[in-house]
């Protein structure tokens, strides 16, 4: 994929839609036919001169983490679940916060890798950070789910079950959204 950055004008009013959507602590997904541009549209939203733009000094306050499902080794509920703490760790050495927090952070996400396939132990540590970044820092976090296809049908029910809850029972201590990026399947009979 191109990473020559995208100028402030991409797909402008879609993107101000999305961050609004942000800002309000909704959940969205983005629906399209193979090929027109979702993903750049995802890379788009981590943009940090686009985020400045749309989302000024709340730029700061929100934490947008990329799960493209290609980075998958399985497609398990472990691998999943593994995958976003790995990417919250990730994506915030490169925020602005402290090397204490991101320290903090790698740490839920090694325990969780210790006990390969422990689907349990990798909820609870992916609730933790969630729980501890939102409510000690005061981040509002947002998944931004690039190429969702490949895994929804292929999880538990059980596990967007349990994102749902971790979701519902976030939404004003400590906002997380869920940001879905997809592929619109035309079946033709």
């Amino acid at each position: 994929m191109d990473r020559t950055p995208l100028p402030l004008s991409f797909r402008y009013h879609l993107v101000a839609t999305l961050m609004r959507l942000m800002q309000a602590g909704e959940s969205a997904a983005v629906v399209g036919v193979a090929s027109v541009g979702k993903s750049n549209l995802v890379r788009a939203l981590q943009q940090a001169d686009i985020q400045v733009a749309h989302l000024g000094p709340e730029k700061d306050e929100i934490l947008l983490v990329l799960v493209d499902s290609n980075d998958l080794a399985a497609i398990t509920d472990w691998n999943f679940l593994e995958l976003l703490l790995y990417r919250l760790s990730l994506h915030s050495q490169s925020a602005s916060l402290s090397a204490e927090a991101a320290a903090r952070l790698e740490g839920w996400h090694e325990k969780a890798a210790r006990q390969t396939d422990d689907v349990l132990n990798a909820q609870r540590c992916l609730e933790q950070a969630l729980h501890w970044l939102c409510q000690v820092h005061g981040r509002r976090v947002i998944f931004l789910l690039d190429e969702f296809e490949l895994i929804y049908p292929q999880l538990s029910q059980r596990t967007w079950a349990n994102l749902r809850a971790l979701r519902d029972k976030t939404s004003t201590a400590w906002p997380i959204s869920f940001f879905c990026a997809t592929i619109w399947k035309i079946c033709c009979r």
